[in-house]
């Protein structure tokens, strides 16, 4: 190396002593040697056997580089132009024309030096050497300038200039008191463009086939922007590098590849992007601390409002008195009322299983505590015919004597005048006890669908919640170590295309690149754990009650399972944890991280609603998450194999499920799908004719009907439009189901004149303005792993929240807290009911 410096010092040396324009003999070539001068542009011909060397002195400006263009119009791919430059401590060269990706020859080519090469050296010449190989003469074009603004500064915007074959260089240097500074680029065309932060080192790749070789780098169409950390580089300083890539494929994807046929004029530059450069960074170094703490404080705010209704004195009082109407026999609904009329059994009539009631109770549902508290008479109807008119005798009027009178007679059994035996009378008991027949009552109350043992039940939905935390765990473990290492990946090759972040608002932490849009997820592990603390401290309440006075259990309220509100506690915080997984580094590859427990959330809410006023019924916990899987595998395939062959299979799929789940509510889990299901259709047709199609259960019949048609447009929707966000579109069909459920629930709860409690329209109402404004945000999409990384990044957004937060992370606090509350109406909204008799409570 030393000997090659003493050489080149020589060389030089006796370069410089020669005039202008002096000639040299090299073996069969000869060399024009000129000293050249900068911003002066030069112009001559070359051909095989000579060469023309430039040599200009290197400026001691240390902010200050060398830009060398270059350009030749009849010089050819055959024979092309060799144009090298020679520096203390390295070399460059390229062609003229010179051919990028075999696309395009561009005849001028513009490119920045290295300072590194010739800083601090005694002799910083710079030669350049200008030869051919072709036999005729080829004309060649010179400029060298000096770029005085080389180094940019803090909020410094430049407006450049760029091609594929005029690269643009820039340093900048960090100050003492700056971590990390964003490097963003805005540009008005949608030529396909590379930008890279590389250490302030020679040599500089500024070529679109080697700029991606160091460094940092992202491909961008309008928009880029690159937070660079210090951390990042052995020096205190880096180059920004803006380029132009030959073809757009990379950017606008397969569907828009730019056509390369170039100008016709080979001297006018091709692709040329316009674009302002600038360096911004935080506005103050709190600003981590202010966006986290504000957070934390938030939230803390949460729990104290908890805790301090939990510690009201008022609300004590409030349960003593609750428990003396216990003692006394009472519920909030009948005080006053006698012990007998409370206790009274209140049947109802059965429809058959194959056959069609022609009446309908001639009540409403809404009728008064007294009359409802009467015992009527109840019809069967054959198993497999029609019940008639004369079957059916309801009598919500009688008076209670009466009514008495009429049991007394009935639980007589024969008159004295007949001569049967009394066993040879059937006084169909056992529609008392097989659910196969006290479930088609026309009319149902909680306390048909709670007959199951407790303990068997508590047992059957604490299974929920146990079940999901060995999911959780088997779940997140693989996945917290794949996104860690595509942030190892992204951090070690500099690919900043492997992630779609919102770079115009990266935050980042030790390796984690956007550590705002992970914290950010924060809501959905503290107010699932403080919705835990809470049906804890409900479930414990109940317990003592219950276990002061046993009867509450079995005869009063909507039977308390907390086993599905335990569930729902800790599948929003998972989801927390999975949501923040995702955002480490979210791409196509891992999007399903992100919104598989959206489904099982979305599951477990449909089946707590269910679940209340259906105790009996309600699946297994194994069955749930089986289907919740194959949910998950369905989303999965529908990002990566979205043909016409998975749409033609998934309607087929769809339309079945709505078939055999409506079956299943409708019957109450009594309909069974087998190959006896045609013959059983046809029989029933046959038997009961037009009377089939009369509905046994009018307003389930109505819940299934609407539910249907909202499903079948979804489907139809789906089939036509074929989304590429297949999740979100997915995850849409489970949210309109529960909705619609939750809407239904409410309109019969208001129907049957049931109370809903202050707090909880309360907690709605908050749930309701809470979820309007997060799909606000939500529906401001930042990214889009659908897109290319290019196209993605158009759509990003600057801090709006303390300089911290952007949009999505404000979706992320808000539909937290949305959901939250959304839980505390599903475990609050039938409190109202707590004392009432059980057999009181209708089913729906």
């Amino acid at each position: 190396m030393l000997l090659f410096v003493l050489l080149f010092t020589f060389t030089v040396s006796a370069e410089c002593s020669r005039n202008s324009g002096a000639s040299e003999l090299l073996g069969d070539v000869i060399r024009d040697i000129r000293n050249g001068s900068y911003n002066v542009p030069y112009n001559g011909t070359v051909m095989s056997g000579t060469e023309v060397l430039f040599v200009f002195q290197w400026t001691t400006d240390q902010n200050a580089s060398i830009r060398v263009t270059t350009a030749s119009r009849n010089s050819s791919m055959d024979a092309p132009m060799l144009i090298v430059i020679k520096q203390v401590r390295g070399v460059q060269s390229w062609t003229l024309p010179l051919d990028l990706e075999n696309n395009y020859p561009y005849h001028i080519v513009s490119r920045t030096l290295c300072p590194g090469y010739s800083l601090f050296h005694s002799n910083n010449s710079v030669l350049i050497d200008i030869s051919t190989s072709s036999t005729i003469p080829v004309d060649y074009y010179l400029l060298v300038t000096v770029i005085d603004d080389f180094t940019i500064g803090m909020d410094d915007s430049r407006a450049l200039e760029t091609s594929p074959s005029q690269p643009l260089i820039y340093k900048f240097d960090f100050s003492k008191d700056i971590d990390f500074v964003t490097v963003n680029v805005q540009s008005d065309a949608n030529l396909c463009g590379l930008i890279s932060v590389q250490d302030a080192k020679c040599p500089i790749y500024d070529f679109d086939h080697n700029l991606e070789a160091m460094g940092y780098y992202q491909s961008f169409t309008s928009l880029a922007a690159m937070t660079v950390r210090r951390i990042y580089f052995d020096s205190t300083s880096f180059y920004v590098v803006v380029a132009v890539k030959p073809k757009d494929m990379d950017c606008q994807g397969m569907e828009s590849i730019m056509s390369s046929a170039g100008p016709v004029d080979p001297m006018v530059p091709y692709r040329v992007k316009n674009i302002t450069l600038n360096v911004s960074s935080p506005k103050s170094s709190w600003t981590y601390w202010v966006g986290i703490g504000s957070a934390c404080a938030a939230y803390a705010f949460v729990y104290l409002i908890y805790f301090f209704v939990e510690i009201n004195p008022r609300k004590k009082k409030d349960w003593s008195v609750e428990r003396r109407h216990i003692v006394d026999g009472h519920s909030h609904e009948s005080l006053g009322a006698s012990t007998s009329t409370q206790g009274r059994e209140m049947r109802s009539t059965y429809g058959a299983i194959n056959g069609s009631v022609n009446d309908q109770l001639a009540e409403p549902l809404g009728t008064s505590t007294s009359n409802q508290g009467r015992e009527t008479r109840s019809a069967y109807g054959p198993i497999n015919g029609s019940a008639n008119d004369d079957q059916l005798d309801v009598r919500f009027n009688e008076p209670p004597d009466e009514q008495d009178s009429d049991e007394s007679n009935e639980s007589d059994g024969p008159s004295e005048s007949t001569s049967l035996p009394e066993n040879d009378y059937d006084f169909l008991q056992d529609a008392d006890s097989d659910k196969n027949i006290f479930r088609t009552k026309t009319i149902l109350y909680v306390s048909d669908l709670s007959r199951k043992d407790k303990k068997y039940l508590n047992l059957k939905y604490k299974v929920y919640p146990r079940k999901l935390l060995i999911i959780a765990v088997f779940y997140a473990l693989p996945v917290i170590q794949l996104v860690l290492t595509y942030q190892r990946v992204l951090n070690q090759s500099g690919n900043e295309d492997l992630c779609y972040y919102n770079f115009l608002c990266t935050r980042p932490l030790y390796i984690i690149s956007a550590f705002n849009n992970v914290i950010s997820n924060m809501g959905y592990v503290l107010l699932g754990l403080l919705f835990l603390i809470i049906v804890y401290r409900r479930n414990r309440r109940y317990r003592n009650v219950v276990a002061q006075h046993p009867h509450v259990a079995t005869k009063y309220g909507i039977p308390h399972h907390y086993g599905l509100f335990y569930a729902m506690g800790l599948a929003l915080m998972i989801e927390g944890i999975m949501s923040a997984c995702y955002h480490v580094c979210p791409s196509y590859n891992n999007f399903q991280f992100d919104t598989s427990f959206m489904y099982i959330m979305a599951v477990l809410n449909m089946l707590k609603i269910y679940q209340t006023r259906h105790p009996d019924i309600n699946p297994h916990a194994h069955v749930a998450y089986m289907f919740i899987a194959a949910v998950v595998l369905v989303g999965v395939l529908g990002v990566l194999y979205g043909s016409v062959y998975f749409w033609a299979a998934f309607g087929v799929v769809y339309f079945s499920m709505c078939i055999i789940i409506s079956s299943q509510i409708y019957y109450m889990g009594r309909w069974k799908f087998n190959l006896g299901v045609f013959k059983r259709l046809f029989l029933m047709v046959r038997q009961d004719r037009f009377h089939c199609l009369k509905p046994m259960y009018c307003d389930r019949m109505i819940l299934i009907f609407i539910a249907n048609g909202v499903n079948i447009a979804l489907c139809v929707f789906g089939l036509m439009t074929r989304p590429s966000d297949f999740p979100t579109y997915f995850l849409s069909i489970f949210i309109s189901n529960l909705m619609l459920y939750f809407i239904y629930y409410i309109i019969m709860k208001v129907r049957c004149q049931e109370k809903i409690p202050a707090y909880a329209n309360l907690f709605s109402l908050i749930a309701l303005v809470l979820w309007g404004f997060a799909l606000y945000f939500f529906t401001t999409n930042l990214t889009s792993w659908e897109a290319t990384p290019a196209k993605s990044r158009e759509g990003n957004h600057a801090c709006v929240l303390f300089d911290f937060f952007d949009y999505h992370d404000i979706w992320h606090f808000l539909s937290s807290s949305a959901m939250f509350f959304s839980f505390l109406v599903l475990l609050t909204l039938d409190d109202a009911l707590w004392l009432v008799d059980r057999d009181k409570i209708l089913v729906f």
